[in-house]
């Protein structure tokens, strides 16, 4: 209008509130699926992936599809639930991530997957399926994503996942949610508009500014998000998660062990501290938290992890500062001294929401520690 301009600004993330798979079957026979398929999406998967199900796309040449592209290798394959046997029952087509019965099959096929291999390359590491998601699938380019975070978020969890995509649509970003919070992570744009994504870990050093009670000009205790507020006695890391639960029509050759598997989505590991609720009467037992890992020693770890973070009393603060706006970046860690609170001799805090201020040159912060 006459004395204001409006300029709405969204940094790059909107590229990835779109559905995953951009690739959808044609219905028109052989590779692309009869009628029944028509305008699906097709399957992707990342990583190590168990029991995932097989998608039928050819029923006269009984091939089967389990993800759109190259994969690294089909470990197993099962009808039923019964273990089938390479070049007896099927061949598979790692080229295509597609597989083909040699014979009709009793019940349901599944299998087990090492996913994505675009460009020769094979991925089972978080941070390494994230990138290949947001550029892949999502379209950022190399100057919209902070290549520096998802390195780090490799090295800091690089435990073996998998995750798989069927034939009902999802977006990026509620992959990358289930992602990250299977690690105990997060993700979102930095200052310069790039996608970022990191571990959620306790403050520690550096610390990239102190603030004494001349910088403060507003400090207040903030309640914790629910299920935070007090305490955790115990963290729970579901593993190894069967994509296709079976309980029922499973072939009789099916042991034991194998059908107690197939009826459950997850394993479990769990780290505890008796100590907790003698001293917090209301400390919590979260629910068992899914994630993507393989392995139970890097569940057990990360179970741990959490404990680390959350079994102890956790502060969040509110606070306005002078100075300092546009020089600090979430997930950055700064330190508090002030004559309240406890924080006297000083804590460390993680930065976790900002507001910058520029007329007043003015930063508000959210802080956890």
């Amino acid at each position: 209008d006459e004395s204001r301009l409006r300029i709405p600004l969204r940094d790059p993330l909107y590229k990835l509130a779109v559905p995953i798979q951009s690739s959808v079957y044609a219905g028109t026979g052989g590779n692309e699926g009869g009628a029944d398929l028509k305008g699906k999406p097709k399957p992707l998967t990342f990583g190590k992936c168990l029991n995932v199900t097989a998608v039928l796309v050819d029923s006269a040449a009984l091939v089967y599809q389990l993800h759109n592209g190259q994969i690294d290798d089909v470990t197993a394959v099962y009808d039923s639930g019964d273990l089938l046997t390479l070049s007896t029952h099927y061949t598979k087509d790692v080229a295509n991530g597609r597989l083909t019965l040699l014979q009709a099959p009793v019940g349901l096929i599944t299998a087990d997957v090492l996913g994505s291999k675009t460009g020769g390359i094979y991925i089972d590491r978080c941070g390494d399926i994230v990138k290949r998601i947001i550029t892949d699938f999502g379209a950022l380019n190399n100057a919209e994503y902070d290549a520096g975070s998802l390195d780090a978020l490799t090295n800091d969890q690089s435990g073996t996942i998998g995750y798989h995509v069927g034939t009902e649509p999802i977006s990026i970003v509620d992959v990358l949610t289930d992602l990250m919070r299977g690690v105990g992570g997060w993700f979102g744009a930095n200052r310069i508009g790039q996608f970022q994504a990191s571990l959620f870990k306790a403050p520690d050093f550096p610390s990239r500014a102190t603030f004494t009670s001349a910088d403060i000009m507003e400090l207040s205790r903030t309640a914790l998000p629910e299920g935070y507020s007090v305490p955790w006695f115990r963290a729970r890391i579901g593993y190894q998660r069967n994509w296709t639960i079976q309980v029922s029509d499973l072939a009789g050759a099916v042991t034991a062990a194998r059908r107690q598997f197939l009826a459950e989505q997850y394993r479990v590991e769990a780290d505890s501290d008796g100590a907790v609720s003698p001293a917090h009467l209301l400390a919590n037992d979260p629910p068992v938290t899914p994630s993507f890992f393989d392995g139970s020693a890097v569940a057990l770890a990360e179970a741990v992890r959490q404990m680390d973070l959350w079994g102890v009393k956790r502060d969040l603060f509110r606070s306005r500062f002078k100075h300092r706006a546009f020089s600090l970046n979430i997930g950055d860690t700064v330190k508090l001294e002030y004559d309240r609170f406890g924080l006297a001799g000083g804590k460390l805090f993680r930065i976790v929401t900002i507001a910058d201020d520029a007329e007043r040159n003015q930063i508000e912060l959210e802080l956890f520690g």
